[in-house]
This record gives structure tokens, C-alpha cells and sequence, in this order.
């Protein structure tokens, strides 16, 4: 009886779990998988204390919304920039 109390609230725990890292806000994925596993697309905007860096969000798909940490192209105006997405941190 025990065993199975704790096998249910075991499963529901690491459901929620699940359900939490993969939905929401809070989440994070990388430049790939918001480009190829959900066909949608990195928007970046470059950090204004260091170049190098962007402030990325995946726009439409799956992962619409959701932060992106990870090196990727981004494109400023009609010129591809090199860039290593931070999310949605702001640099101090």
C-alpha cells in the first residue's frame, strides 16, 4: 500500500516537473531548437554593453516566447552578426 502511495506521488511530482520545464516563462531553449525542431526563429537584440552578446527570445513555433542562451546569427538590418544569446539578461 505504501509502495504504491509513494510510485503516485512520485510520478505526479516528476509530471509536474516535466510540465514546468518545458512550458512557461521561465524556460530556456537553445538557437536549434528553436529553429529546426520548431520552425520558428531567434530574434536577438544586442546587449548595449557588450556587442558580442544579444538578448534573444524565440518568436513563433513550439518554444514562441521563450528564452534562448546559446551561440547563433542573428541579423542587424540585412548583415548576419555572430552573437552569443544570453536570454533575457541584462548585462550590469
Amino acid at each position: 500500500m505504501r509502495t504504491n502511495i509513494f510510485r503516485t506521488v512520485l510520478f505526479v511530482a516528476l509530471a509536474t516537473a516535466g510540465v514546468m520545464l518545458t512550458s512557461g516563462t521561465a524556460s530556456a531553449v537553445t538557437p536549434a531548437q528553436c529553429e529546426k525542431e520548431s520552425n520558428g526563429k531567434v530574434v536577438g537584440h544586442l546587449d548595449p554593453n557588450d556587442s558580442s552578446k544579444a538578448i534573444c527570445t524565440c518568436k513563433g513555433g513550439f518554444y514562441d516566447g521563450q528564452e534562448v542562451y546559446g551561440a547563433t546569427i542573428i541579423y542587424v538590418g540585412q548583415y548576419p552578426y555572430p552573437v552569443t544569446c544570453v536570454g533575457l539578461e541584462v548585462g550590469a
